[in-house]
């Protein structure tokens, strides 16, 4: 952005040097492509589910559980079923752990 506001060039690069890689360095990626972040509370969240043997979840997707279902979803172990509302999640993990004859985990 040539006037100086501060464009999307500007933000794009700002967000892109702002992320660093696990060693603390920064990344070497240029504005607009994406870096692998280190592992989160989610990720591990989602292998200890997996490591505990869970292998199906339910959830509600929403703005605010948005980043913790993309870090389960990463997980190749664990799959997702998708509900519309909690009520739906809890029905569908009861009648789901009833029919398997064990537990289910639930996400909602």
């Amino acid at each position: 952005d040539s006037d100086g506001t501060g464009g999307e060039d500007e933000s794009e690069e700002m967000a892109t040097m702002t992320t660093t890689e696990g060693d603390g360095s920064l990344p070497a990626a240029l504005p607009g492509t994406t870096v692998d972040l280190p592992p989160n509370m989610g990720c591990y969240l989602a292998r200890r589910l997996a490591e505990l043997g869970v292998e199906t979840w339910f959830a509600v997707p929403g703005d605010y559980n948005l980043v913790l279902l993309d870090q389960l979803l990463k997980e190749p172990r664990l799959r997702m079923v998708n509900c519309c509302n909690e009520l739906n999640a809890a029905y569908a993990a009861d009648g789901y752990s009833r029919a398997r004859g064990g537990g289910v985990a639930g996400v909602c």
